[in-house]
């Protein structure tokens, strides 16, 4: 059976602060950690140091974040 990972992403006035929030969800719940975190360079698609994809997991539960400097139609 495949399974579904809940991915959070940081826009607009949210943009680059997803390992910020990773690092908060972390502390936050027992038996957590962030599991990788890959980050763009200089010359990719988004803003240097960024987060490309960082997976975590809480209380057991793996969830992925990214940044997105796109502009999106929702918030």
């Amino acid at each position: 059976m495949k399974s579904v990972t809940t991915v959070l992403m940081f826009s607009g006035k949210q943009h680059g602060k997803a390992a910020e929030a990773v690092s908060l969800y972390t502390s936050l719940f027992g038996n957590s950690k962030i599991l990788e975190i890959e980050r763009y360079g200089p010359g990719g698609t988004d803003t240097d140091g960024s987060v490309r994809m960082a997976r975590f997991s809480l209380n057991g539960t793996e969830f992925m974040a990214i940044d997105s400097a796109i502009p999106h139609a929702f918030t």
